[in-house]
Formats: C-alpha cells, sequence, structure tokens
C-alpha cells in the first residue's frame, strides 16, 4: 500500500517475539559499531596525538592510557644504544637524544616514539619526521617527565623508517642529558608478548656471519623481555635481526619478524 505522502508500508505487524529478536540484533550491531569505535579512537590517538599535548609546534608529550599489545603478537617497543654507566640526573633541564640518519633515509619518515619503562604512560613524539644525514639531536624540556617522577634512565624508544617488504627498518636512540657518551657499550632491544612467550633471535651481518643467538623461555605477558648485544667490537654497517616467537597459554601461535639497522 501506498500512504498519502507516496511511502510505500505494510500493514504486516510484528509479533512480539520476532520485535524482541530485532531489537536484540540492533543492540549487537550497535555494541559492535561501538567497539569499531572504540578501536579506531584508540589507534588514531597512537598515530594521531591529541593536539592538547603539542609543545611549541615541535613534539607531542604526555600521558596516554596504556595499551596492551594486540592479541596473537611480539612487538619491538624500544632499540636503543647504551653506555657502560648511567648518567647522573644531573642539573640539565632537558632530554636529548641521538640518531644516526644514513643517506638513503633522506626521502623517509622516521618515526620516533619515546616512553617510559612502566607503565605510568608517559610519552613524546617529535613532530618532525625527516631528517638531514648524519648524527642528529633532538631536544626537549624534562618538566612534565620530572612532574611525573620519571628520570632518563625510566625512558626508552622506537625509531622506524619508512616501511618495507623484507624488513623493518630501525634506528638506534641514545639517551642522554647535557653530554654525549663517548663509548656505546651495546644495543638493547625490548620487547613485549602479548601472551607467555618463547623467543629466539639472532642477529646477522651484510654477509650473514652471525654476531648473536640466543634464545628465552617463558617470557611472561605483557612485561618487557629485554635483549641486549655487546657491540663494542662490532665493524660499521649493516645488520638484521630475526625474531621467532612462540605464544602459549591458550592456542599456540608461531611468527617471526625482521629487522634491519645500522651499526655505526
Amino acid at each position: 500500500m501506498v500512504n498519502d505522502e507516496g511511502h510505500i508500508f505494510s500493514s504486516f505487524r510484528f509479533h512480539p517475539s520476532v520485535w524482541g529478536i530485532v531489537m536484540r540484533w540492533n543492540g549487537l550491531i550497535l555494541s559492535m559499531l561501538c567497539s569499531i569505535c572504540v578501536v579506531f579512537i584508540v589507534h588514531a590517538y597512537e598515530k594521531f596525538p591529541p593536539e592538547k599535548d603539542l609543545v611549541d609546534q615541535s613534539y607531542y608529550e604526555g600521558i596516554r592510557e596504556h595499551i596492551n599489545v594486540s592479541a596473537g603478537q611480539v612487538k619491538l617497543k624500544s632499540f636503543t644504544a647504551r653506555y657502560a654507566k648511567d648518567q647522573a640526573d644531573d642539573d640539565d633541564p632537558n632530554f636529548n637524544i641521538d640518531f644516526y640518519v644514513s643517506r638513503e633515509f633522506l626521502d623517509k619518515d622516521i618515526d620516533i616514539f619515546v616512553e617510559d619503562r612502566g607503565t605510568k604512560a608517559y610519552y613524546m613524539i617529535p613532530v618532525r619526521k625527516q631528517w638531514e644525514e648524519g648524527f642528529q639531536t633532538f631536544r626537549w624540556s624534562r618538566r612534565k617527565a620530572q612532574k611525573y617522577g620519571i628520570a632518563l634512565p625510566d625512558l626508552f624508544g622506537l625509531a622506524k623508517v619508512g616501511a618495507s617488504d623484507f624488513a623493518q627498518t630501525i634506528i638506534p636512540l641514545t639517551f642522554y642529558h647535557a653530554d654525549k657518551p663517548a663509548q656505546i657499550e651495546n644495543y638493547e632491544f625490548v620487547f613485549v608478548a602479548s601472551r607467555t612467550a618463547n623467543l629466539k633471535y639472532m642477529i646477522v651481518d651484510e654477509s650473514e656471519q652471525e654476531a648473536v643467538f640466543r634464545s628465552l623461555k617463558n617470557q611472561p605477558r605483557n612485561k618487557n623481555i629485554t635483549v641486549r648485544w655487546n657491540c663494542k667490537n662490532a665493524a660499521p654497517g649493516k645488520y638484521i635481526l630475526f625474531v621467532e616467537y612462540l605464544l602459549k597459554n591458550g592456542k599456540i601461535v608461531q611468527g617471526s619478524d625482521t629487522y634491519e639497522f645500522y651499526h655505526k
């Protein structure tokens, strides 16, 4: 039938039980849409920090809600160059990170993410993404970090270069106060697993000569898994990190990731 306004309608009336089913489906669909919106907001927050956290048009800094690793994943959270002795928490009002930009990175975005090692969920993200060739330094005020009791040894970070079909290119970050350390002793990689995990990792140079091989068993979920490589005697050049993992406590999940980096 067609009413006076030209709209098609039916004289069919829903049985109460049918109406209940429809309402339950509507509720389920609404719940799913809300979940999708929450996931989108979380990912948008990670990728696009809120404008209120923008400092001097130079970097984003703030406290965000702690986000666990997605199910079935082992995530690389940090890659840093460490020195023999942590610097004293001196009177310098700034934090510094130092990193080396290879010539082949000049036309690519470098995404840098700094956060605290604990659960305070402090973060800092430089706005700048493209840098000149050579050693670069980024400096920011430590005032907000101090407000939350975060000192230099509490920080770690990750610098990722563009995208690759084979391996994710990463750059080690060196954290320091006023004086850049003269001697780097080791590289530190920090992983987090969504479930109890067994890890194997291997570092090789461009000639595929093995530099280090280790295995770690029964690493706890959502906790920092730290591995180090003593690089004092390593030759300059490109290195590749292979990571294999097995996630337990439920359905077994196996996977692997590949990262490449330059030792300078």
